[in-house]
């Protein structure tokens, strides 16, 4: 797996998909420190599902 470094520059690019309506929607991506470890699925990620309205 390729991992991604500070200073790294990401490729340009629009990420959608369609939803069960077939509507596109917009892909947001972010990153979380210790990611798919048990403190960030019990801990960094409950946030920002709680807070998914605001972010759209």
């Amino acid at each position: 797996m390729a991992l991604i470094a500070v200073g790294d520059v990401i490729p340009e690019g629009i990420l959608t998909y369609f939803d069960e309506q077939d509507q596109l929607q917009k892909v947001i991506i972010f990153g979380v420190p210790g990611a798919f470890t048990p403190t960030c699925s019990l801990k960094h990620v409950p946030g920002f599902i709680e807070k998914e309205g605001e972010m759209k």
